[in-house]
């Protein structure tokens, strides 16, 4: 008798966890889920960047929150969800990366190839518009029609070219900031 009252109890307190995390996330998880808004809402947020380096990320500096490698257009936010297109000063940003639970406003972090380059770009308020949805680790790019779609083989070879290239000038203009950070594009 004990112990299916113990089994009964076990199973409505299963229940009321469940029933809590479906509808408080909040409650369960310590943070709030991203909200997917409507495609072309702007929204104004305190910009910064970060590079690959162990102190400005996690122990996989190279890696995203998302599991993709960082590539230029990565950005990191917490308040929009996974795969979140987003466009500002004519280029588009995909969202792969979270940070840190600190920032639950509207902040945004670009991912740059150097601290130097990060530093460069400093802290500023800017205004981003909703461009689309779409998946971590696609490369992104918009028609005239504003779809959303895959480059060519062509395109994908010349752009990974461009990053290698970029890459080695970094290296030949190196800065004390620099020193720390990690070759994410070198390793694929």
């Amino acid at each position: 008798m004990k112990r299916s009252l113990l089994i009964s109890g076990v199973v409505i307190l299963i229940l009321i966890v469940a029933i809590l995390a479906i509808y408080f996330p909040r409650w369960l998880t310590g943070r709030a889920t991203a909200v997917r808004p409507d495609v072309g809402t702007k929204y104004t947020v305190q910009a910064s960047a970060y590079a690959s380096s162990p102190y400005q990320t996690d122990s996989t500096p190279c890696i995203t929150a998302a599991g993709t490698r960082v590539r230029e257009g990565v950005i990191a936010t917490n308040f929009l969800p996974m795969g979140t297109i987003v466009s500002y000063d004519g280029n588009l940003y995909i969202v792969e990366d979270r940070m840190n639970s600190r920032y639950a406003g509207y902040y945004l972090d670009f991912w740059m190839t150097s601290t130097s380059k990060a530093r460069e770009f400093g802290r500023k308020n800017i205004t981003v518009t909703i461009e689309g949805y779409g998946e971590p680790g696609q490369v992104i790019t918009v028609d005239a029609s504003g779809t959303v779609i895959e480059p060519s083989f062509l395109k994908r070879a010349s752009l990974r070219f461009l990053a290698y290239s970029r890459t080695a000038e970094n290296y030949l203009k190196a800065s004390i900031y620099d020193q720390y950070d990690v070759d994410c594009l070198g390793t694929e």
